[in-house]
């Protein structure tokens, strides 16, 4: 089983992406937040083996994130995904 945690600040694709993962055979989605302040703190409680993070969110963007998290765990993998409203 694979534990997943979600940072994302937009709501909508939030839950969207919640709701497909806590579906997902193989997949335990352990938590969503619409933020990254506590990141750290939501990784040492949930000990996900990966981090959906968005790589720009008010606060903390998930750059900065994923660097703290790096930091206490060097084996969860990070993936930085992020929605652009400009087609351009």
């Amino acid at each position: 089983m694979v534990r997943v945690l979600i940072f994302e600040d937009n709501r909508n694709f939030r839950e969207s992406l919640s709701l497909y993962l806590a579906s997902a055979d193989g997949l335990w989605l352990s938590g969503a937040f619409a933020d990254a302040t506590e990141a750290v703190k939501m990784v040492k409680k949930y000990q996900p083996d990966v981090v959906l993070m968005d790589i720009q969110m008010p606060y903390v963007s998930g750059i900065d994130a994923m660097r703290e998290i790096k930091k206490i765990n060097s084996n969860t993998k990070v993936l930085i995904q992020t929605v652009f409203e400009d087609d351009d």
